[in-house]
């Protein structure tokens, strides 16, 4: 039985930017993002966003996300704008690296994309369903993305990788929506990849446990490790990835997504 549901993979797409030419062999791959649902008020149905860092977007005119097709080894790229008159066209988290942008879902329909989200209603758990269902440090967990362009040749297919949550009481102590920490190895194009608990069916004392695979959050950033090496002239910089990342919380996703979701209401 698969840990990780197969819907969650296609709510996983690539960002991109232009490369020299317009085909898509030359479109540079340059991070990750997906798609979560808000629902819609007095309504079965869910509006859509893209969420992703805004260091991946930043200074950027447009982007490209890319989509499977449905029933085809083949993908779809689209190309979203970010600015219009000199204003953003999404909306970005006033202290955080996060952004959301709705999209239309009747325009991934019509052009046959395979998508789904996250369910911020049902699939996602804000740092108190965390701490109450046990998810907390030493969870294994999951991140769904496209690490160093690997996007894949005809379908696009997220790259999933294996880590646990390093330290995270102390952000619910506090009462601190910010980020927290996994012990997971992010490199270029894990930017803005999702972060996933695995269910646990069994628990240890009677400890609470969680028996479902959710959005926990999202990757914004990994800590390097600096030292500098002494010369005989002068001290050398030497810097690494830790192999710690940083997590921004489910919190601070909901609260871009409900700036986005006020911004389009005015403009609808």
């Amino acid at each position: 039985m698969a840990i990780v549901p197969s819907h969650y993979f296609d709510a996983v797409v690539c960002i991109g930017v232009p490369g020299q030419t317009e085909n898509k062999q030359n479109k540079k791959w340059i991070g990750t993002g997906f798609l979560v649902g808000r629902k819609e008020e007095g309504t079965d149905g869910y509006r859509i966003f893209l969420i992703t860092n805004y260091h991946v977007i930043e200074n950027k005119e447009n982007i490209y996300v890319r989509f499977n097709k449905k029933g085809k080894q083949d993908t779809s790229d689209f190309t979203i704008p970010l600015t219009r008159n000199r204003k953003d066209l999404f909306s970005k988290h006033p202290n955080l690296d996060i952004i959301s942008i709705q999209l239309s879902v009747v325009f991934l329909e019509e052009n046959d994309s395979e998508f789904s989200f996250f369910a911020l209603d049902n699939n996602a758990l804000d740092l108190k369903q965390m701490n109450d269902t046990g998810v907390l440090e030493g969870t294994i967990i999951y991140s769904l993305g496209f690490p160093m362009n690997m996007v894949g040749t005809h379908r696009k297919t997220p790259i999933c990788r294996i880590g646990c949550i390093s330290r995270i009481s102390d952000l619910i102590d506090i009462e601190n929506n910010d980020t927290y920490l996994i012990d997971l190895h992010a490199v270029p194009g894990n930017s803005g990849a999702p972060v996933i608990n695995r269910p646990e069916i069994i628990a240890l004392n009677g400890t609470p446990h969680n028996q479902s695979a959710n959005l926990i959050g999202m990757i914004c950033g990994s800590i390097n490790y600096s030292e500098k090496y002494s010369g005989s002239e002068n001290d050398i910089p030497y810097e690494q990835n830790s192999g710690i990342a940083k997590v921004c919380s489910v919190d601070s996703i909901k609260e871009v997504v409900e700036y986005e979701y006020e911004r389009t209401k005015r403009t609808e």
